[in-house]
């Protein structure tokens, strides 16, 4: 599955939560954004790489479930920065292309 087919109901059945919640589109969005930031790479490419979506639902579960708890330091999921990092071109230096 690639990230663009994550649909509410997936994403809501993944988290264990009712698919009508207002947060879960607002989540789902902030977990591609960061996905995009994290590598480097756009939506579009984010969907080259089927890792990337269960990168994608753990972040939209990890950010659900942080809105209703305080955290005192922030702590990445070890598999989420694993997945990411197999696919990050952010840190790559570019080609001189004069």
């Amino acid at each position: 599955m690639k990230v663009s087919e994550l649909t509410g109901v997936i994403v809501a059945e993944y988290i264990h939560i009712d698919p009508h919640d207002p947060l879960l589109y607002p989540v789902l969005e902030a977990a591609i954004s960061e996905a995009c930031q994290y590598t480097g790479l756009t939506e579009e490419q984010l969907d080259d790489y089927e890792d990337i979506t269960i990168a994608v639902l753990q972040m939209a579960a990890d950010n659900y479930d942080i809105r209703s708890r305080h955290v005192d330091k922030p702590e990445n999921n070890s598999m989420v920065d694993r997945i990411l990092s197999m696919h990050s071109v952010n840190l790559l230096p570019k080609e001189d292309i004069s």
